[in-house]
């Protein structure tokens, strides 16, 4: 993620304020898909090693212990990421750094349902 930062800046979303890793929130038995994103960039070369990729992103709230989060969902298209693979039920979030927060906690969270679809 820190080294994709840089070529999603070039292109208009800022990712400063938020911690350049994602947090990997199961939405399971539930499924989603990606609609029509508010940030798209497609063809991203961002290193050597793998083939230029299609990123989505779009604006949600986290809620964890209480307190809210806006935070983005990070969406690398599954048909142009050779290396890495993440389930539907899996949906990827890039939020401010939130100090206790470990896998297996519970969190809310409330996506923009013309963005991200959920169904189940």
């Amino acid at each position: 993620m820190r080294m994709q930062a840089p070529f999603f800046a070039d292109r208009g979303l800022d990712l400063s304020g938020l911690h350049l890793a994602t947090l990997n929130v199961s939405i399971a038995p539930l499924h989603f898909r990606m609609g029509v994103p508010e940030f798209r960039f497609p063809r991203i070369a961002w290193t050597e090693l793998h083939p230029a990729e299609d990123f989505s992103f779009s604006r949600c709230v986290l809620e964890f212990d209480g307190v809210r989060h806006d935070a983005l969902v990070y969406y690398p298209h599954p048909e142009t990421k050779a290396r890495h693979f993440v389930d539907d039920q899996t949906i990827e979030i890039i939020a401010p750094y939130i100090e206790r927060i470990q896998a297996g906690d519970v969190v809310l969270l409330a996506v923009r349902s013309s963005e991200v679809e959920v169904t189940g």
